[in-house]
This record gives structure tokens, sequence and C-alpha cells, in this order.
């Protein structure tokens, strides 16, 4: 079974690049039309090297002295064209956002799909402006962030990423409060240069953090229900660990196992006779 969280459209670029540029006045349309066949090359090269995750080989060749210009026609193609709802070419866009299962961001897995990531920044890599295999449906929030990054992220085409668990979670009990907090971990069978690019992407995105204070909701919208399962019972054995498992299975099964929810049940099903203390002392107060 293959892992990767996304199926690339594998559009014609050809047809892509044709209806693009339909609309243009004829000027910059016979300019795009001269850089065509280069912007076909290019997006054929990127796809071979992204195939064995060998991205920091692909270049642009467009000759220093032109390369402002064709990186304005071609962001601008991007931004005035491919991206706008007054055109018809809107539909392949419309096309790749539709492609993540649930509407749901491949960086973050947890919120919706809003526009479109530029896998390789399109200021940098013009020829791949409009290419399906360099645009990545993505959340507002994980494209703000990335917009300034210069770093590598992982590729949700071409790579396999939940074929292992790469994120722990680890639980602190307070008291009458409970925190939680996540931590990437490598796994054994990936290369450091891959983890690495995980790593950057989850330090520009700022992910660590935003999942310690989700989690507090999702914990916060079990917790009757594990409180239900803790009453009545002496162990973590008798019911906790069931729902615990369920829960996992189901997450792991909807939305991968690296998903935040996924890593959390793990942790607290990983600190199970801590919660089921912590759970039981919770209704001993309420009781009161």
């Amino acid at each position: 079974m293959m892992n990767k969280r996304l199926e690339r459209k594998d559009f014609d670029y050809s047809h892509v690049f044709d209806a693009a540029i339909e609309s243009y006045r004829e000027d910059t349309a016979r300019y795009l039309r001269q850089k065509k066949e280069y912007c076909l090359l290019q997006n054929n090269e990127f796809i071979s090297q992204a195939n064995d995750q060998n991205y920091n080989l692909f270049q642009e060749s467009i000759e220093n002295s032109e390369f402002e210009t064709f990186k304005q026609k071609m962001v601008n193609l991007y931004n005035d064209k491919f991206s706008n709802k007054k055109y018809k070419v809107r539909e392949y866009y419309d096309e790749i956002k539709l492609i993540s299962p649930n509407n749901i961001c491949p960086y973050c897995l947890k919120r919706e799909v809003r526009n479109l990531d530029h896998f390789l920044p399109k200021t940098k890599y013009p020829s791949l402006s409009i290419s399906d295999a360099n645009l990545i449906p993505s959340c507002s929030d994980c494209n703000h962030d990335k917009l300034n990054s210069t770093k590598l992220y992982i590729n949700y085409y071409f790579e396999e990423i939940d074929d292992v668990p790469y994120m722990k979670c680890y639980v602190d009990f307070c008291n009458e409060d409970i925190n939680f907090r996540f931590e990437l971990v490598k796994p054994p069978t990936w290369e450091d240069e891959k983890f690495n690019r995980l790593k950057n992407q989850f330090k520009d995105t700022d992910l660590l953090k935003f999942y310690a204070e989700q989690a507090k909701i999702e914990y916060s919208r079990k917790e009757k229900s594990f409180c239900r399962s803790v009453k009545d019972c002496n162990s973590y054995n008798e019911r906790l660990e069931s729902e615990l498992c369920d829960l996992i299975s189901d997450e792991e099964e909807v939305l991968g196992i690296n998903s935040l929810e996924a890593t959390l049940w793990r942790g607290l099903n990983e600190n199970g006779k801590e919660l089921f203390k912590y759970l039981s002392k919770l209704l001993t107060l309420k009781a009161r």
C-alpha cells in the first residue's frame, strides 16, 4: 500500500499552458508561446527529479539577462489567469484543490484547504508556476507561513510520508489540568535529508505548538466519555483502554498515523494508567 497523502492530477501541461495564455494580449501571448517548450521540458525534468526526491538538482536555465522578464510573466500567468475565477483555466486550479482527501490540508492534517501552495516558489522557479506537480493544496495558514521560506519541505505527491509514525505526544498530568507536548521523532528507515525537510516544515509553520493547543481542545471533547469509561472500574484495562484503541484505529484510518488526533490518542494510551488515575481523581473531586 502506498502512503502518499496526495494523488497528482497529472494534467497535460501543454493544454494547461495554452488555456492560461489564450486570453492574453498578443505581445504577451507571443512571448509565452516562445517559452512554452522550455516550460514543458522543465516540468518533465522536475517530475523526474522529484520522483527521486532530488529537488536540489532542479534549476532554471534561463539566461540571467532574461530571467526577471520571464519570472514576472510566469508569476503573472499564475496570479492573473490560472488562479483568477474570471477565466476558464481556473478549473485546473479548482481541480487541484479538490485532490486532498476530506478537503484537509496535507501539511497540517487539520485545517481546510483554501488555496494552492507552490512547493518550489514561483519567484525562483517560474517555469513551474502553473505546473500541477508543483502545486499542493493547502490551508491559508500553512501557505502563508511558507511564503517567505527558502527551505525545502515534504512533497506529498512524490513521497511516502505516512508509512511510519514520525511524531510523539507527551502528556503532563497536573492536578486538575492536563497538557500536551508534541515532538518529531526520526523514523529509523528515513534518511536525514527527508527528516530535515519535515523539520523545516514544522518549524516554519509552528505546527508542534499548534498541535499542543489543539490537543487540549480534542481532549476536552472526549473527557466526559473517558470519565464514563473510568467510572465504576478498577483499572485502565477494563474500558478506557478499549475506547482509546478504537479512537486510534478510527483516526489512523481516516487521517493517517501522523495526524494530530491519532498521535494524541496514542500518547494517552501509552500513559493509560496515569490517565486512569487522573480521571479517577477528577471524578472524586467532582463528586464532593
